[in-house]
């Protein structure tokens, strides 16, 4: 918790990024500068061959110019290499990847906003999203967080980032003054996220979070680690917002475990978890077992774990009618996909989310 703090201090954020970014500009213009002076040096031996100081100048520039490459690498490298338990080390890391992927959403359209009405979404902790009164307003700016692994934000492959269609999606829907996060580390259950990505996860209040688990431990028989992660990022959250309303998405399985115990023992991981600490489901799971039953055709994995462009589509449109209340029916985004998988998609998603 003390690092948390220590790395969500402002002065010190900007500080690393002064050095991050220093060290970037001193790696492109260096070189630059290097190569100006080498061209000078040519065009004095030319004039001057006789110059005996010419070839240890030379010599010094090729020194110089290794130097500006290495230092700036190895200073990022060891800082990487260095375990997280070294505070300039974690910091160090949270300061790039708050840049890299905490993302920021703004239209320029006319603002719009969304607020948080508690009383319209049910108990939450009866671990159920409760479909009846789900409707919000549109009257304050609100921020929502999304914690996970590759199955919310892929590394590499923005199509399939389930971050960036239900950006699109909000935009789309007229919640343009809504501002979405990202707190992301692949392969990472959600202990792993919150230790990796303190600095995000508590840089600011959030209205909305929605959690997801790394897929073993929805498959695993025990729900610890998964109840540990989650009330750990809940604790976080709800000590700058106590009323952050918190959502644990009921997942996909791995498509080599497609069996109903296997399904069975995933889904009620997620309610477990979610009656544990109050928080409500988004039934992204449910929705693909009810998709890949009625349209067998639509491949909604990339591989046996992760999401396609399609599956991504879905998971952001249940997320989309759970947490603004409103059918994704009237949505005319279509992200990555087709125009008709994206209609049948929606139609999943408003019957089963």
């Amino acid at each position: 918790m003390l690092l948390g703090v220590i790395c969500n201090d402002s002065a010190l954020q900007r500080t690393l990024l002064i050095v991050k970014n220093t060290l970037n500009f001193i790696q492109i213009i260096g070189p630059i500068l290097c190569i100006i002076s080498l061209v000078v040096i040519m065009i004095q031996l030319v004039n001057n061959p006789e110059d005996k100081k010419a070839a240890g100048r030379i010599k010094n520039l090729f020194t110089a110019l290794i130097l500006l490459f290495a230092i700036p690498v190895l200073i990022d490298s060891s800082m990487y290499i260095m375990d997280d338990s070294f505070k300039v080390s974690s910091c160090w890391k949270n300061a790039s990847e708050d840049i890299e992927e905490s993302e920021y959403l703004e239209s320029d359209k006319e603002k719009k906003k969304f607020v948080i009405d508690s009383d319209k979404y049910g108990d939450g902790g009866s671990g159920s999203n409760s479909k009846s009164s789900n409707k919000a307003s549109k009257t304050e700016k609100t921020n929502v967080l999304f914690v996970g692994n590759s199955m919310t934000y892929r590394e590499g492959n923005e199509k399939q980032r389930i971050t960036e269609v239900f950006k699109g999606m909000i935009i789309n829907g007229g919640y343009s003054n809504m501002s979405v996060y990202v707190a992301n580390k692949s392969g990472s259950t959600l202990s792993q996220v919150a230790s990796a990505k303190n600095g995000i996860i508590t840089a600011r209040k959030y209205d909305i979070v929605i959690l997801q688990e790394q897929t073993d431990a929805y498959e695993n028989k025990s729900i610890s680690k998964f109840l540990k992660g989650a009330q750990t990022i809940k604790k976080l959250v709800q000590g700058k917002n106590p009323n952050a309303k918190i959502y644990i998405r009921q997942k996909w399985v791995t498509k080599g475990n497609l069996s109903k115990s296997m399904h069975d023992t995933a889904y009620n991981n997620a309610a477990s978890v979610a009656g544990k600490i109050g928080a409500s489901l988004i039934y992204d799971g449910k929705a693909f077992d009810n998709s890949m039953s009625k349209y067998p055709g639509i491949n909604l994995y990339s591989d046996s774990r992760h999401q396609s462009a399609d599956g991504a589509y879905l998971s952001a449109a249940c997320i989309y009618k759970t947490v603004t209340g409103g059918s994704p029916n009237s949505l005319t985004y279509n992200g990555y996909i087709s125009e008709t998988n994206a209609k049948k998609l929606i139609e999943i998603a408003k019957s089963t989310c």
